[in-house]
């Protein structure tokens, strides 16, 4: 008999090996978090088999002694990775210019492994090296995903001609976004539901007004139960928008969020000081996250620092 668990981070439950009802019995009734830790310690039908698909920040729940094979999806290779640019972007010449400016940014060559991010590079370069003056062509995975924001907002304009108050909504949502981005790393959380949105002030309707654009930020799924599930296309942006939540409200709003709101540093006194007072706090959440999950955000904060950011 095999079990199929796919998507065990979607199904938010807590597993816990230790502290863990004993089920054996399968006619026996209990919860369904119960079930699926007695079914991976084989405790409840020993001779079956289990394949859970999830991604580490579920999966990691589940202690090594129980598990008999770990397999990864992996990305593209160097040469998929050539043949990808070369079929997204029908110029060969700038195919050729795109392929040679990524092989000369490692962070970006690397990144490139992942299908999606070698999609949004060749959306911001193919734009970026057609124009004969590319000195502002991105060298880094913040300018990257700052470019990309950039055609986001671009594209806007041009759905939206003259509508005002809908540019600044999509430019509410970001910052809503980023916050939503924050709150999930925060907790550990990739994966949010509508009530998550709503919580946040997201606009759900407009993913489907703006359909083709904004989902190229936050796809959408449907879960077992036919709940609508949200997610960033990748981990990497999620990290990057509540970096740039955190850098946003401290440039706009003069508010540190990294810290509680009863705080007395939560509002930054002296401007000339407060740079410094936002990043030791960032790197003191990194370094009491045991699991990791701000390690890039912490490097998105500090590029954040460098880069020019517009109000929004």
């Amino acid at each position: 008999m095999l079990f199929i668990l796919d998507g065990l981070d979607e199904s938010r439950l807590h597993l816990d090996f230790h502290k863990i009802e004993i089920v054996s019995d399968v006619k026996q009734a209990t919860k369904m978090a119960v079930l699926v830790t007695n079914l991976v310690r084989g405790t409840l039908l020993p001779l079956s088999l289990v394949w859970i698909t999830s991604r580490p920040v579920a999966s990691c729940q589940i202690p090594d002694e129980y598990v008999d094979r770990v397999t990864e999806v992996r990305g593209f290779n160097n040469q998929q990775k050539d043949d990808y640019f070369r079929k997204k972007i029908a110029d060969e010449g700038l195919a050729n210019r795109v392929i040679a400016h990524v092989k000369s940014c490692r962070s970006l060559h690397i990144m490139c492994h992942i299908p999606v991010f070698c999609w949004m590079a060749a959306r911001v370069l193919e734009q970026q090296l057609a124009m004969t003056d590319s000195k502002d062509t991105p060298k880094t995975l913040t300018k990257m995903y700052i470019q990309f924001l950039s055609l986001y907002e671009l594209t806007m304009k041009k759905r939206l001609p003259g509508r005002r108050d809908s540019n600044a909504d999509v430019r509410d949502n970001l910052i809503s976004l980023g916050k939503l981005a924050f709150k999930g790393l925060e907790k550990g959380r990739l994966i949010f539901y509508e009530k998550d949105l709503i919580k946040y002030e997201i606009s759900i309707s407009q993913a489907s007004m703006f359909s083709g654009v904004y989902t190229q930020i936050f796809s959408e799924e449907l879960s077992i139960g036919e709940e609508k599930m949200f997610c960033f296309v990748h981990l990497s942006l999620q990290e990057f928008f509540a970096a740039l939540y955190v850098f946003l409200m401290f440039h706009n709003e003069n508010l540190n969020v990294l810290v509680k709101k009863s705080s007395a540093s939560r509002l930054f006194q002296f401007r000339d000081t407060s740079e410094l007072i936002l990043y030791k706090e960032a790197v003191e959440k990194t370094l009491k996250c045991e699991k990791g999950h701000f390690d890039v955000f912490l490097r998105f904060c500090w590029a954040c620092l460098w880069i020019p950011v517009r109000p929004c």
